[in-house]
């Protein structure tokens, strides 16, 4: 969890799911953590009466916050989140705990992650970091939505993600470094990364059945998961492979190239691409049974 909003959330959820489940310890240790985060606009000296608030009346910090006008606010916002969470979906509890809903007046929450992340002054002053927080939470929700597809996921689920990729000491979040198209840059990317984004011209390497097809060799590693490890890469199957194979052939607006090289035998040409017959004929049933 590389990214500073990334780590947040993941407080703000356990946070709530605690309140929700009546871990009050839990939220309490966190709740520190909590309000010194620069996006909800405490003070030091604040949080230091609070806190001394707190072991003076022999309090958790969630009563003593709903006591102090200071705080009181906030602390009756956790508790709205903390009610949502067996009835909201998901990503709309994430969009909640972002402060991206509104108050009904189409106003953002003053003090909100959206607004300490998202505002248009650091967007003037650091583009490449703003693009850098947002392509965090986008590949973020994208990875959830890969890993859950049987049913609707929970936060719940959102932690149980988290700590996976904790415990397995892997990246919860890939960062694509941005590339303005008017500088003429060429952005090279797996078909993965690419999804949700759009190029002029697309060329995609290696459009072979050795590298897309069913009988394609599963990646090496040099550590493998577990089995009972959900944390598996993209593509690993052959409905997969094309579907992702898909998503790289419509990331083009004008035009598309396929490679027929493969560098296994010093780039020796292939005309195998049974994968590719296999696509067109999805496709076409698809728009069949659309019309």
């Amino acid at each position: 969890m590389e990214q500073d909003i990334i780590q947040i959330l993941d407080k703000l959820a356990r946070t709530v799911v605690a309140i929700s489940q009546n871990n009050l310890d839990v939220a309490n240790s966190l709740l520190p953590e909590i309000t010194a985060h620069p996006a909800f606009g405490f003070s030091a000296l604040d949080i230091w009466k609070l806190s001394l608030q707190a072991y003076k009346n022999r309090q958790l910090w969630l009563e003593s916050m709903l006591a102090n006008s200071v705080f009181k606010e906030f602390a009756e916002w956790l508790l709205e989140r903390a009610k949502d969470v067996p009835n909201l979906p998901l990503e709309e509890q994430l969009d909640n705990l972002l402060g991206l809903a509104n108050d009904g007046s189409g106003n953002l929450p003053v003090n909100s992650l959206t607004n300490f992340y998202f505002s248009p002054e650091k967007l003037d002053k650091n583009p490449e970091a703003y693009l850098t927080i947002l392509e965090s939470l986008r590949t973020l929700r994208q990875k959830l939505r890969d890993r859950i597809t049987d049913k609707n996921p929970t936060l719940e689920d959102f932690l149980e993600f988290i700590d996976l990729h904790i415990s397995t000491k892997t990246r919860l979040t890939q960062i694509r470094t941005h590339a303005s198209s008017l500088s003429g840059a060429i952005n090279l990317m797996t078909a993965h990364k690419s999804k949700g984004l759009e190029f002029p011209h697309v060329f995609v390497i290696g459009a072979i059945d050795s590298a897309w097809g069913e009988k394609v060799r599963s990646r090496s590693r040099a550590i493998r998961y577990p089995a009972n490890l959900q944390l598996q890469p993209a593509g690993a199957t052959y409905d997969e492979r094309l579907r992702l194979f898909f998503v790289a052939m419509t990331r083009a607006k004008n035009h598309i190239n396929h490679d027929l090289f493969s560098n296994q035998r010093f780039w020796q040409r292939h005309d195998n691409r049974q994968f590719l017959d296999k696509l067109h004929a999805n496709h076409h049933s698809n728009q069949r049974r659309s019309s």
